[in-house]
Order: structure tokens, then C-alpha cells, then sequence
């Protein structure tokens, strides 16, 4: 497929190392390299407008993680996290249907999912991925709200196994993120009852890229209303915006 590459630094130009050179000075270098650069080689957008860097924040789409902020006056520092990076966080509430368990016995996942129409009109379980990285009170404490809603593998919406179909990121056969009955249960059925609200931040084709992260427990919301077009991009989105921004 054909790519674009997207420069946005400088370090180096010919045999002189910029590395010691202020940001502001090796952007200023770098824009006049590529100011005759072909479509297919393009700068990234930069500017010292809080109020348009915080305009690209909230178009950011799945395919962009967010916004980077550096000081125009420091060095590039190798090695060095020199740099903050601003992601936009989004928050959904999801149904827990079932977990994951470390050797321990403490819980080292939730498997997460969302109600969605089927083409024959049923209202299904969709599996949107997963919650984890809990410390280890917080493992212990989600072992105890689970164990009570343990129910065997027949009649629970995902017998017949999750996440089948195709991912835009490629999915192999057998990867942590899909399960099919031939394959070895390693993960405990619940009933699809208890509701989580999760931070997180990209999305592809209906399922969180990454783990998400642990809010809280939503006691007050009823399974069914947690639906899929929560993972829906923001209205006003646009995901290419930020690359060909000015």
C-alpha cells in the first residue's frame, strides 16, 4: 500500500549532527528540506497556539494518538522523554463479560462488551476487548464482586467464542484477543450483568486498540443500554485533519 512519511524533527543533515541545536532552529532546517518534497513526504503540523493544539486534540481520530508539546529551546535529548504527550480520553460503560486470572488466582483482565443490533434484529454481546493492569488490591477486590456471577460456558452469549472477524490491525488465529470453543477456555464466563465505566483512547473496527483502563463500577446502569456506538467517533471528528493540518 502506499505510504506517507511524516517528518517531524531533525537530528542530522548530511555529515552535521543537529543534535545540540534548539527545536526551534532544527525545525526551521527541516521545513526548508522539505520544502520541495513529493506528496508522499510531508511535515507534520507545529505551532505555538495553545488554543490550535488543543483544536487538533479534539479532532484526533484512531489514527492519530494525540498531541506532542516540546520546548523550543532545548536540545535533542536521546534517550531522554524531553517531551509531553497529550492524549484526548474517552470513557464507556461496558458490560464485564467474563475475566482472566493470573497464576495467583487474582483477576489479570476483564473481557469487555457492548450491545450491538444483529442483521436478524437480536440484540448481541459484542466483545470490545479488554480492562487491565490493576495493582494488587484492586485484583483481589474485582475477584470478590466476580466470583458471585460465575456461570458455566452453555447459554452465555460468547459460548461460541469472540472476536471472529477481521480486525483493520490483522489478528492471528489464536491471539490473546480471540477465542473459539476448540480452543483451551482460559478465561472464566460471567453472567453479563455487571456494568464498568473504561478510559480509553483508539478505536478499530469496534474494538478498543489497547487494554483500557479502570474507572469504577456503574451499579446504576442497566446492561442493555450499554450499547456499541459508544466507540462511535466524537461528532466533528476528523482523522486525517491533524496530519494535513497547516
Amino acid at each position: 500500500m502506499p505510504a506517507t512519511y511524516v517528518a517531524f524533527d531533525l537530528l542530522a543533515t548530511g555529515a552535521t549532527t543537529m543534535l545540540a541545536t534548539p527545536f526551534a532552529d532544527r525545525r526551521v532546517r527541516l521545513e526548508q528540506l522539505l520544502q520541495d518534497a513529493g506528496p508522499r513526504v510531508c511535515l507534520s503540523p507545529a505551532t505555538g497556539d495553545v488554543d490550535v493544539a488543543r483544536e487538533w486534540l479534539n479532532r484526533s481520530g484512531s489514527g492519530i494518538d494525540g498531541v506532542v508539546a516540546k520546548r523550543v529551546d532545548e536540545p535533542y535529548r536521546p534517550g531522554k522523554r524531553a517531551m509531553v504527550k497529550v492524549k484526548l480520553e474517552r470513557t464507556a460503560d461496558c458490560v464485564v463479560g467474563g475475566f482472566r486470572v493470573f497464576a495467583d488466582g487474582t483477576v489479570s483482565s476483564l473481557l469487555l462488551g457492548l450491545y450491538d443490533r444483529a442483521d436478524d434484529g437480536r440484540d448481541v454481546l459484542r466483545h470490545v476487548g479488554v480492562a487491565a493492569s490493576f495493582n494488587r488490591a484492586r485484583r483481589e477486590e474485582l475477584l470478590h464482586d466476580l466470583a458471585p456471577h460465575v456461570v458455566a460456558l452453555a447459554g452465555h452469549p460468547w459460548a461460541n467464542g469472540f472476536a471472529l472477524g477481521p480486525a483493520p490491525m490483522g489478528r492471528l488465529k489464536g491471539a490473546a484477543g480471540r477465542w473459539t470453543p476448540d480452543m483451551p477456555l482460559d478465561w472464566v464466563p460471567i453472567a453479563p450483568r455487571l456494568v464498568c465505566e473504561v478510559a480509553f483512547d483508539q478505536v478499530d473496527g469496534g474494538r478498543f486498540r489497547h487494554p483500557a483502563r479502570w474507572r469504577h463500577w456503574r451499579p446504576d446502569r442497566s446492561p442493555h443500554t450499554c450499547r456499541l456506538d459508544q466507540l462511535d467517533p466524537p461528532v466533528g471528528d476528523d482523522r486525517t485533519a491533524t496530519v494535513s493540518a497547516p
